[in-house]
C-alpha cells in the first residue's frame, strides 16, 4: 500500500493475465496505469493511463505523464472517479445491505 500511495505511475509489463488487482490498487489512489495488458480496453476507454504496444511506447508514455503535470492530474482524477463510480462503498455494499435487510425484515 505504501508503494501505491507514493507512486506517480503504475507500470505493468505483463502482456497476459486476468484482471489485475494491482490496477485497482493504483486507480483507487489516483495513480494512472501504463500497461501492455488492457482488460476489455478499460484503460483506453476510460483513459486511466495508457495501453501500450511496445517498450518504446511505454517509455514514451512514462516520460509524458511524469513531465506533463496537467495530463497526469487529469488521468489521476479519472482514475479516482472511475473507482468511485464502479467500486465505491455505496455500489459494493448495496447488495449486501439489501440482503441483510431482507433477512432481518
Amino acid at each position: 500500500n505504501r508503494h501505491y500511495a507514493t507512486a506517480k505511475i503504475f507500470v505493468n509489463t505483463s502482456d497476459t493475465e486476468g484482471f489485475p488487482n494491482s490496477y485497482l490498487q493504483a486507480w483507487i489512489r489516483g495513480t494512472p496505469v501504463i500497461a501492455f495488458f488492457d482488460p476489455d480496453d478499460l484503460i483506453k476507454r476510460e483513459r486511466l493511463g495508457s495501453a501500450v504496444t511496445s517498450l518504446d511506447y511505454m517509455q514514451e508514455q512514462v516520460f509524458f505523464f511524469l513531465n506533463n503535470q496537467a495530463a497526469w492530474s487529469d488521468a489521476s482524477g479519472r482514475c479516482r472517479h472511475f473507482m468511485e463510480r464502479k467500486y465505491g462503498e455505496d455500489r459494493i455494499l448495496a447488495p449486501y445491505l439489501e440482503t441483510l435487510e431482507e433477512i432481518a425484515g
